[in-house]
């Protein structure tokens, strides 16, 4: 019993540090939500896509972040028309870990 209230002490510490670090990043200059959106506006931002290493993958929420190769981080809510690849093949949100290189369109 006393292990299985340590594991889950573990997993929601992680899920509040990941929660964090996304909440922070719109907070990063160049750092946009939505698909993609500007944090100080909620305007689209003019970018359709988007290349770098996955920061963050939530596929239950259907979000996404995306640490650009010129250091801005982006936070993504993935649509159904958002098309994701890695090494050249479409993928699936749920397919990505963190760390994968991607490219992201959004329509």
């Amino acid at each position: 019993m006393k292990g299985k209230r340590e594991n889950s002490l573990v997993i929601l510490s992680v899920s509040v540090l990941m929660l964090a670090a996304a909440a922070m990043a719109q907070n990063e200059p160049g750092g946009s939500l939505g698909s993609p959106l500007s944090p100080a506006t909620g305007s689209v931002v003019a970018k359709s896509k988007i290349q770098g290493t996955v920061q963050l993958v939530d596929p239950v929420g259907g979000s996404l972040q995306v640490k650009e190769d010129s250091g801005s981080l982006t936070l993504l809510k993935v649509q159904p028309d958002t098309e994701i690849k890695r090494s050249g093949k479409s993928v699936e949100l749920s397919d990505l870990k963190v760390g994968d290189s991607v490219t992201v369109k959004t329509p």
